[in-house]
Parts: C-alpha cells; sequence; structure tokens
C-alpha cells in the first residue's frame, strides 16, 4: 500500500447480509493507515525519529545503525537491525561516480518501500497465470545514493525563520547564503554565507555586492561580500557572517538581492564574471518574532505544508568521496547535514525543563556594552543554572549540583557531569566554592572549611579539572567524614587571562603539501610537511596501508605496482600533537 494520495477518507459500511470483497479489505487497511499517516504528518513532521547513525567502518564500508524516520507521506520507515553496506554496492553510486571529479560529496538518502512476499495458492484462479500470490506486504526501506541536495533544503523546522539558497555551485565549489525571513524593526540579525571546496589543490577568492530594502548593513544599503583563500589555512568549509539591522518601521516587505554583474570569481589562476539573478523576501514587523512565525505557520494552507509529500527520501548522511579509477575512499562522514529530526514528547519536555530552570534563576543583572552580538548570544549558551559575562568574556561563573544519591562515606568521591565554561579552548582556571544549601541565595564557603569556628556541613574537599581542548571542565569532591545530604552545590568562578592570551603565538597547525597528488605506478614525489606556513624538517613520515607505497624521513614517497588510493601522514618529532595526512591517487597512465 504505497498510496501517497491520503485524501478523501472513505471506510466500511457494515451491515447483515454484505458481501466482502478484496476492494472491502483493502479499503478497511487503507483507511487505518491514512489515518495514522496524515497524524505523522501534521503533528510530528518528517525526518529522523531517533537512530540510523552512519559510520563509516572502513575507507569502503558503511554501517546504518537501527532507527525509525517519518517520510514526507507521514510513513514510518524502520531499520530494525544495524545495516552494513560498501557504497559501491548502494543504488546511485555509478550515476554519481560518472561526471564526478577527484572529490566529490554525495547523499545517502532512505525512503519508504514495500513489497509482496509469502507466495501462497490461489484457490479462486481463473488462469495458469494467477495460480500463486502473494500473502502478505512487507514494510522496508531502500538505499540511494545521489549528488542533488533536496530541493527546499531539507531544513523542515529552521526553514519557518530562514531561508538558504545555493548561489554558485560548480568546479568542485559550493556557495550558499542564508538570510533570514523576519527581522524585528530597528534590531540586529545577519547573513551566513557558507563556501563548501571538495577541491583543495586551488586556492580560491570571490566578491559579489549585496543591495536591501528597509535592511541596512553600517548604515548603508549596499555591501560588497569578498572571500579571499589565499593566506587562508585550507578547510572544506568556510563561514562568514554578515551583520545586518532593519530599519525603524512599523512593518514593510524588505528583501536582499545580488547585484547581477557584481560577481568575480578566481579559482587558481583562472577569474570570471558570473551574473547573479536571486532575491530573499526578508519582512520587517514591530512584533515579537515567535508570534509572527507561529502566525503565518498556521496562516498557511493544508497544501503549502504537504507540496514536498512526494519528495520520499530522508537524506541520512553528506559523505566525501575520494576516486581514482575503479576505487575509492570514503573521507568525511557528516550525519544529516540538513537536521531532519523529528522531536518527540521526551525532547520537548527536557527543554521545557531547561526553560523552566532559565526562568527560577534569571541571568544575574550584569550590565555590559554588548557592542558584539555574539558576545551577547555566547552568554546564553551556559550549560549551568546560572551564569554571567564580564568584558571580553574574561570571568564565567554558575554553580552545579552533585547528586550524592543515599549520602557518602568518608573518602568517597563524587563528580558532576562536563560543564561547558564558555571561554574558549586553553588554559582557565577554577575558583569554587561550597553552598551551605540547595537553594539560591545559600551562603558560600570559599576556600578551607578549617579557617571559621562554625561547623560546616558537609565537609568536603572540592577540586575542578579543566580539559584545554574542550573548553570545559569537571567538579570533583572526597567527603571528609559522612556525609547525609543527598545533593551539594558548588559555586564556580572560571577566569581566563585575556592579555596573556593576545600574546601569544596563532595555534600550530600542520598540513601537508599538496593534500592530493595524482602519480603513476612507481612515480616518485617529494611532500612537505608546513607548520603555518613554516616547513617543518624535523617530521616522521609513514604510509597508512602495508602495499602503499614507501616514504623516506624526507618526504620522498615512492608510488607501489598497484593503482588505488593510499593515505600518508606526517607527525612531528617536536610535538607529538601536530600530525597531518594527504591523499595519493596512483593510476597505472596519465
Amino acid at each position: 500500500m504505497k498510496n501517497l494520495k491520503l485524501f478523501p477518507f472513505q471506510r466500511n459500511r457494515y451491515f447483515y447480509g454484505k458481501f466482502l470483497s478484496v476492494d472491502d479489505f483493502e479499503l478497511e487497511q487503507r483507511y487505518m493507515n491514512d489515518k495514522r499517516r496524515m497524524l505523522n504528518r501534521f503533528l510530528y513532521g518528517t525526518g529522523v525519529v531517533c537512530g540510523m547513525q552512519v559510520v563509516g567502518l572502513d575507507d569502503y564500508t558503511i554501517s546504518i545503525e537501527k532507527g525509525l524516520a517519518l517520510d514526507f507521506s507521514g510513513r514510518e520507515i524502520v531499520v530494525a537491525e544495524p545495516v552494513t553496506k560498501r557504497l559501491s554496492a548502494i543504488q546511485g553510486y555509478a550515476d554519481c561516480k560518472r561526471d564526478a571529479e577527484i572529490k566529490q560529496d554525495v547523499f545517502l538518502c532512505i525512503a519508504y518501500d514495500e513489497h509482496a512476499e509469502g507466495a501462497v495458492h490461489n484457490i479462486a484462479r481463473v488462469s495458469d497465470s494467477q495460480e500463486e500470490e502473494f500473502n502478505k506486504y512487507v514494510e522496508g526501506y531502500h538505499l540511494f545514493l545521489t549528488c542533488e541536495e533536496p530541493e527546499q533544503e531539507g531544513e523542515q523546522i529552521t526553514a519557518l525563520y530562514e531561508q538558504t539558497k545555493t548561489i554558485f555551485y560548480g568546479e568542485g565549489i559550493r556557495i550558499r547564503q542564508k538570510v533570514p525571513r523576519y527581522v524585528q524593526s530597528d534590531t540586529e540579525a545577519e547573513i551566513t554565507v557558507f563556501v563548501e571546496k571538495t577541491d583543495q589543490a586551488r586556492k580560491i577568492s570571490f566578491s559579489y555586492q549585496l543591495r536591501f530594502a528597509c535592511l541596512e548593513h553600517e548604515g548603508k544599503n549596499t555591501v560588497t561580500i569578498t572571500f579571499d583563500e589565499t593566506n587562508m589555512i585550507s578547510e572544506d568549509v568556510y563561514t562568514m557572517k554578515i551583520p545586518i539591522r532593519a530599519k525603524a518601521v512599523a512593518s514593510a516587505d524588505g528583501y536582499v538581492e545580488a547585484v547581477p554583474d557584481s560577481f568575480l570569481m578566481t579559482i587558481g589562476e583562472d577569474t570570471k564574471r558570473e551574473v547573479m539573478r536571486w532575491k530573499f523576501p526578508v519582512s520587517v514587523t514591530e512584533k515579537q518574532l515567535p508570534e509572527v512565525i507561529l502566525a503565518e505557520y498556521y496562516n498557511s494552507s493544508m497544501e503549502e505544508i504537504i507540496k514536498d509529500i512526494y519528495n520520499e527520501a530522508v537524506y541520512l548522511a553528506k559523505m566525501r568521496i575520494l576516486y581514482a579509477g575503479d576505487t575509492y575512499v570514503i573521507e568525511k562522514i557528516e550525519n544529516l547535514p540538513y537536521r531532519q529530526y523529528v522531536w518527540n514528547h521526551s525532547v520537548e519536555a527536557a527543554l521545557e525543563t531547561i526553560r523552566l530552570r532559565q526562568a527560577a534563576n534569571p541571568v544575574l543583572p550584569v550590565r555590559i556594552d554588548y557592542a558584539n552580538r555574539e558576545m551577547e548570544q555566547n552568554a546564553f549558551q551556559m550549560k549551568t543554572d546560572r551564569d554571567f559575562m564580564m568584558p571580553e568574556s574574561s570571568i564565567r561563573a554558575g554553580s552545579v549540583v552533585i547528586e550524592l544519591g543515599i549520602g557518602g562515606t568518608a573518602g568517597q568521591r563524587f563528580y558532576s557531569e562536563e560543564i561547558v565554561h564558555g571561554l574558549g579552548l586553553g588554559e582557565v582556571y577554577i575558583f569554587l566554592g561550597l553552598a551551605k544549601g540547595i537553594q539560591a541565595g545559600s551562603s558560600l564557603i570559599c576556600g578551607s572549611q578549617n579557617v571559621f569556628e562554625e561547623r560546616v556541613i558537609p565537609r568536603i574537599e572540592m577540586a575542578a579539572k579543566v580539559n584545554v581542548e574542550r573548553g570545559s571542565f569537571v567538579v570533583g569532591i572526597r567527603c571528609l567524614e559522612q556525609v547525609e545530604a543527598k545533593r551539594i552545590r558548588i559555586f564556580w568562578t572560571a577566569v581566563k587571562d585575556k592579555a596573556n592570551e593576545t600574546q601569544r603565538d596563532e595555534p600550530e597547525i600542520m598540513q601537508i603539501q599538496p593534500d592530493i597528488a595524482n602519480l603513476l605506478i612507481r612515480e616518485k614525489y617529494n611532500f612537505e610537511a608546513v607548520v603555518n606556513g613554516k616547513v617543518q624538517k624535523h617530521v616522521k613520515w609513514y604510509v597508512k596501508d602495508e602495499k602503499g607505497g614507501n616514504i623516506d624521513g624526507n618526504g620522498c614517497y615512492t608510488a607501489p605496482n598497484q593503482p588505488g588510493v593510499y593515505e600518508i601522514f606526517a607527525e612531528s618529532m617536536e610535538n607529538n600533537r601536530l600530525q597531518a595526512a594527504a591523499f595519493v591517487i596512483v593510476r597505472e597512465e596519465a
């Protein structure tokens, strides 16, 4: 029953003496299925409900974990057991590879499917061809690969308040621009530009001009967006944010559009000009944005909501594939690139609990000049009950409750969950204080508990362990005697020395140049390991595959006898944290 038409609803009317035919029984099933699928589509939406993570098992094979998803028709897609597949064995691989360059982004999709099963003898056959029929339908799914993005970018939730469009695609480059649908009058917003590259061999630069209606950038109605990769560290994706501000109007229909002949692109040594003709409508309103978005959604017609009903696929993963002749390597996997999630009641309940906690423990009223809007937004992303931020983000503070269960005995240790302090990566100093109660406003003891004459209960030792590479820390306590309390609140203050930080050198990042080399069998090539633009001499080189060729201590690589894609690694002898990788594509002929 793969029907996609849900309406109109019809159900059987039963009466004594009614003759039931095949059509009647099929109508019974169709009525129940269509009602359930309608509720799935309109109440829950489309996407992954749980599970379905895509994991790379090796360079050629992926695994799809167990999970549940809803398609655009409300039909359930169930992966009951983990599935292991070689990428080349999945439908659509040959089509994606046909016009591929050396590197390519492909999407793994899953769609609802069903098939008849269980052959049985047909006693009412009218011809020999109808001697057997199938006894049941088995609901399932099918996987396929595609190079095409979803028509609506697949972002079912974010599409309610922002719009994304690919403004340039070709030669291993994709440029996307994200613009808000609504901006509150006389407030700030931002335009985001994403630059994605699959070909790292050639540096790119581009510029184009935007013009606004009812919006402005730094007091002007135009802005020139420029990007130059020449002096940047190579990345797969670059992100640029352009602040804009809505004019002080009650309500107006604004827009962001490209100046048609302003786009200039340079790829390596080649420069070309493209004509851009697109416009993003932006509504400027004096109302609160949640109110506007809600009204817009409920004013939309049913046809508008289900217009994508024939777009059956859910995009599970975006994969970067490196090709060499008949072979390939899975270089990177990104799960659910278009955020196709379906929230269930448990997730909503957890988010509501966080909102209630924030309402009960509001941010401390510290007034600072938020000239940088990003700083203001970061102030509300702390994962603790209470926090505040000082200028330059040099200090953060909050509290954490450590659960002791039924209490603790002398010498017993307890630890908090990981806490993100919000000061970025690097060295951070944590100061702790013990609250004499759980509720906000309880008095604190900071430092040694033996200094004051009053007896502090509970008697514990406190410490914090900072993870400089994750920007987080964990609070631990050790009971000095029997503790009856079931929970203990610890207040913390995180401090980062910004003055010393600005004097430090930029972070060291190692790269192998080039990161992709095309060689013939037995051909030699010299690679270089570079850290922040400086060639490194004290480097340990090695090849991942035993039969992937040889590389000496100076970076001179000798290709093997067999064509294929091979990976080489470099590691600094002075700092083993500095590592890099590159790919070698070996062919039999040029």
